[in-house]
């Protein structure tokens, strides 16, 4: 990913610039997406468990151990897929 210093020589400063705001763009509008994705399945997600608990009180009781189980399977999965990164 070095870049030569050439290259900054060679290259006009508004067309380095250019590139750079290109990218941050794409990551400004991808980042909104994500986080109003995100926050909409937490809000979902908590009315479908208030709503199983209203109706099931004994649900309340299998939630920890799921939810403890999911973050588990989260943190191996996220040290699998490095791993697996790193082998490329």
């Amino acid at each position: 990913f070095a870049s030569p210093l050439s290259f900054f020589a060679a290259t006009p400063m508004g067309r380095v610039l250019n590139r750079f705001s290109a990218d941050l763009t794409v990551v400004d509008e991808q980042l909104s997406v994500a986080l109003f994705e995100t926050v909409q399945l937490a809000c979902i997600t908590t009315a479908g468990l208030c709503v199983a608990c209203a109706i099931l009180p004994i649900a309340t009781v299998a939630i920890p151990p799921v939810i403890a189980t999911m973050f588990w399977l989260r943190q191996y999965t996220t040290a699998s897929m490095r791993e697996l990164k790193r082998m490329d």
